[in-house]
């Protein structure tokens, strides 16, 4: 790595020039440091980078074909408990807009391993578009971003 290399060198450079100088508490931090910094542009490199989940990949037309589906919360994190709150996307009908919030479900809090159908798809607003899934948990209607939901065999 390009970086790697230049940390490293100057690195080398600055605990060479130290040394020169004669300053032994200042070499003794930048060694500390040089083992730091190499250390952690490796650890930096190893990491794959992270890749979208399946269902985030899908236009509308493909995630609408995933309604009747069962599906499971796999992370509490993406459920939209204000997602009724906004009239910036459209509800399906009144009785799913009312239910499918923190509003709506009064004592529940949807989990991770929550299992229901989904019911309904929408499409995030913004520059790369992703489906929220509104899945039917007994009850309540459960918003959740396309990263916290798995489709159950």
């Amino acid at each position: 790595m390009p970086w790697g290399f230049l940390i490293q060198y100057l690195n080398q450079w600055l605990i060479g020039w130290l040394y020169l100088q004669n300053y032994s508490v200042m070499r003794t931090f930048v060694s500390l440091l040089f083992l730091l910094t190499t250390t952690a542009a490796t650890s930096l490199a190893q990491v794959p980078p992270a890749s979208k989940p399946e269902l985030c990949i899908l236009d509308i037309k493909a995630a609408t074909a995933l309604v009747g589906k069962h599906a499971r919360i796999s992370s509490a994190g993406s459920v939209y408990s204000t997602f009724n709150d906004s009239d910036s996307q459209s509800w399906p009908s009144t009785e799913m807009k009312k239910l499918g919030g923190r509003s709506g479900w009064k004592k529940y809090v949807p989990a991770a391993g929550d299992a229901g159908t989904i019911v309904h798809v929408f499409m995030s607003k913004g520059s790369k578009p992703q489906p929220i899934y509104l899945l039917k948990v007994a009850d309540k209607y459960v918003p959740v971003a396309c990263s916290g939901i798995e489709i159950m065999p």
